[in-house]
């Protein structure tokens, strides 16, 4: 029994020795710092690669938005250019060409003219002269012992126009001419036509009487077609409005006395021949 208990104290001493002989336990030193910042950069990294792979992602979806926008407007010029083609053809159905006409050609105007020696034109003792203005077709006597042409007109006025003296009056135009150059009246109160003219100077007709305007008109007879003066006068006549003599037959025409109205009377074509300045 005492030998029991020796042996186990023994043992308990035993095991008391040992256990101060043993050396402590060494402390947890923790992560590695090394590692820990690996790891950092890597989060860093991947992080930095999501960024990437979005931005990536957005770049795609944006060029296949381009790239469909493009072919619709290629779609679209295709229709465009195709339009555009049949153009021509539409329009020529819309608008068929017309049928070619030949232009109207008008004939030349007929002027008969009497020749003799001296490439001059024969005229007789009355002929139809037109005058520009007042545009009418009128007949004239022509008198060859006469020096000047002259006008037989109404209500001739004189007045004063930028500082230049001026002439009214008016024309009157028969209401018939027969075969024979007799002019009649039916009395339907046609005033005629109104013509104002500068005043050359002032000359006696007939070389007696009083001062009357000399004015300038277009005459044209046969093939003439010039400017003469003539004297405006205010008597009346029943077989003539006007009086040719030397001033216009002077290297133009001759005088057959046993004939009238050799001359074929001149027609306008328009209404500016007609019209007076």
């Amino acid at each position: 029994m005492r030998t029991a208990q020796l042996s186990c104290i023994c043992f308990i001493t035993t095991l008391a020795g040992c256990a101060f002989l043993a050396p402590p336990p060494e402390p947890d030193p923790g992560p590695d710092p090394m590692l820990l910042q690996m790891a950092g950069q890597l989060t860093l990294l991947q992080q930095e690669f999501d960024l990437l792979d979005a931005q990536l992602r957005h770049i795609h979806g944006t060029q296949e938005q381009l790239t469909h926008q493009v072919d619709l407007s290629n779609d679209s010029a295709d229709m465009l250019m195709a339009r555009l083609e049949a153009l021509p053809d539409e329009l020529r159905s819309l608008c068929p060409v017309p049928l070619a006409q030949s232009p109207i050609q008008c004939p030349p105007q007929q002027v008969q003219r009497v020749m003799i020696q001296d490439n001059k034109m024969v005229v007789g003792e009355r002929e139809r002269v037109w005058l520009q203005p007042p545009g009418l077709s009128l007949t004239a006597r022509i008198d060859s012992s006469s020096a000047s042409n002259s006008l037989l007109v109404e209500t001739l006025v004189e007045f004063e126009r930028d500082g230049e003296q001026w002439v009214r009056f008016r024309v009157r135009q028969p209401d018939h001419v027969g075969q024979n150059g007799d002019m009649t009246d039916n009395g339907d109160g046609d005033t005629g036509r109104e013509v104002e003219r500068p005043i050359l100077r002032h000359l006696r007709a007939q070389g007696s009487g009083p001062r009357r305007p000399l004015v300038t008109l277009s005459v044209r007879i046969g093939d003439v077609d010039s400017n003469f003066e003539f004297i405006l006068t205010d008597r009346s006549a029943s077989d003539h409005q006007a009086v040719l003599g030397r001033n216009f037959l002077t290297g133009l025409a001759l005088v057959d006395v046993s004939e009238q109205f050799i001359q074929p009377p001149f027609r306008p074509r328009s209404t500016s021949d007609s019209d007076g300045p």
